[in-house]
């Protein structure tokens, strides 16, 4: 009877355990596995982040049209290419003379300290190595055109260096720096796979596209 419960004891022992071959064979399996799920989870966060770069950017194109007509007056998306900052902007008509940082109420101006909204990480203004604009919207690849110190149209005071601004007129009308309709704003940001833009014909809604960063790309309507 001894020697019966001895064996199944040491028995009874042996099956709480596991082998050394059976751990090396679940950390191979789990190696492989993180493996595959990292880069995947890594290019499924590059692509929300530029595509939620992309619908901010959108979003203020789209409201300064609206604020435009709405307020009867200037307004413009404005991008610091250098910064990779956005933010909307409406000409101050009412004696201050220049364009106001929406979301800045303390400023009649805006200033070097009004709120700006910077793109994700590894997110910049940019096309990479796209080599031609979306069908039918620009003449030549490019950003938008510098932002106007003044507004469009306006006394000739000169132009702001490193940004680029889609602007409106008060009937909510794309303009260029004379004040003539503009089919050829848009904003491109890329994160060295992946380039997201939006066009801005003269008249109708904003348009967003997408490619991927390499030469003969083609874009695709979003």
């Amino acid at each position: 009877m001894k020697n019966t419960a001895s064996q199944f004891s040491k028995q009874g022992g042996r099956t709480r355990g596991f082998t050394l071959l059976e751990l090396l064979v679940v950390l191979a399996v789990t190696a492989i596995l993180m493996a595959i799920a990292i880069p995947q989870f890594q290019r499924i966060t590059q692509v929300l982040r530029i595509a939620g770069d992309m619908r901010d950017i959108t979003g203020t194109v789209g409201q300064a049209k609206m604020h435009a007509a709405a307020d009867f007056t200037h307004a413009r998306a404005r991008a610091n290419l250098a910064a990779n900052t956005f933010q909307l902007e409406i000409w101050n008509k009412a004696g201050a003379g220049c364009w106001q940082t929406v979301g800045d109420p303390a400023n009649p101006c805006t200033i070097g300290t009004s709120p700006v909204q910077p793109l994700s990480s590894g997110v910049t203004f940019g096309f990479g190595a796209m080599g031609a604009p979306p069908p039918n919207t620009q003449a030549a690849l490019a950003q938008a055109a510098a932002c106007q110190i003044g507004y469009s149209g306006g006394p000739a005071l000169g132009t702001i260096g490193g940004t680029a601004c889609i602007e409106f007129n008060s009937r909510g009308i794309a303009i260029d720096a004379a004040g003539a309709p503009n089919g050829n704003g848009a904003f491109y940001v890329n994160n060295g796979n992946m380039v997201y833009g939006v066009t801005m014909a003269a008249a109708g809604p904003p348009l967003n596209w997408s490619g991927q960063d390499q030469g003969g790309s083609s874009w695709y309507h979003q």
